[in-house]
């Protein structure tokens, strides 16, 4: 993760931009401007462009 990157917390309804990465710790900051920290293992990246790439595939039902 840099700075700039949006990312998602997991288990929780906040997301934000990464504001600075120290080690294991992140700060984001979230559409209200507050503040957070998290280890690296609470986020994951908010990236569309990484779904444009998978084929869905519909099944048939019986």
């Amino acid at each position: 993760m840099k700075i700039g990157d949006k990312v998602s917390v997991v288990d929780e309804d906040l997301s934000g931009v990464v504001t600075s990465v120290n080690g294991n710790t992140v700060v984001l900051k979230d559409e209200y401007g507050f503040t957070h920290q998290y280890s690296k293992e609470k986020l994951v990246p908010k990236n569309s462009d990484l779904y444009e790439n998978i084929k869905i595939v519909k099944k048939s039902r019986t």
